[in-house]
């Protein structure tokens, strides 16, 4: 249940950053929840693939789960302030005074 709580809270903050700079919000907000859900998935999967190579797979399930979270929390935030950060930027455009000039 409680991961239920946070996934809307991730879905609702891509939303709200969304709406804020006039961007599709719904489909940013899916773009949020699918990293959220994705990311430890990969990262979990490509740690038990190097770590059944090396033998060393033995009680390393927490391990495996702790590096997931973390880097599902690193993904996500770097996500966010990335989209914040592209799209508070001010696009350049050319004055036609530039243009009558060429």
């Amino acid at each position: 249940m409680l991961i239920l709580l946070l996934v809307l809270a991730i879905g609702m903050s891509f939303y709200r950053l969304a709406k804020k700079f006039h961007k599709q919000a719904w489909g940013y907000a899916f773009l949020g929840i699918g990293v959220f859900i994705a990311t430890p998935l990969v990262v979990g999967t490509i740690l038990w693939l190097i770590l059944s190579a090396i033998g060393s797979f033995r009680d390393m399930d927490f391990v495996i789960a702790l590096w997931s979270i973390l880097a599902c929390v690193v993904a996500v935030v770097t996500l966010y302030y990335m989209l914040k950060r592209a799209w508070s930027r001010k696009p350049k455009r050319k004055s036609y005074d530039d243009l009558i000039d060429q």
